[in-house]
C-alpha cells in the first residue's frame, strides 16, 4: 500500500514540476539498497544514470546515492492513468 501512495506522490510532484515550473530535467537520489525506491521511480519513467560515491554523510559514514532523472521529453510522452 505504501509504495502505490510513495508511487501517486512521485507523479504528482513530476506533473507540478513539468507542467508548473518548466525544467528540462528532473533527478532523484536514492539509496543502493533500497529496492522500493528504485521501482517507484522505475515506474514513474525516470531512467537509472548511476552512482554518486560518497554523496552523503551519515551516521559516521559515507553512503553512496544512486541518480534516476528524467527529460521533459519524456515525461510527456509517458502515458498516465
Amino acid at each position: 500500500m505504501a509504495h502505490l501512495v510513495a508511487a501517486e506522490l512521485v507523479r504528482a510532484l513530476l506533473t507540478f514540476g513539468f507542467d508548473s515550473l518548466g525544467p528540462h530535467r528532473i533527478w532523484a537520489a536514492r539509496s543502493p539498497e533500497n529496492e522500493a525506491s528504485r521501482r517507484v521511480l522505475d515506474r514513474a519513467g525516470l531512467v537509472e544514470e548511476g552512482r554518486i560515491r560518497h554523496h552523503v554523510h551519515v551516521r559516521g559514514a559515507w553512503r553512496d546515492s544512486i541518480v534516476h532523472s528524467i527529460i521533459a521529453d519524456e515525461w510527456t510522452a509517458t502515458p498516465r492513468a
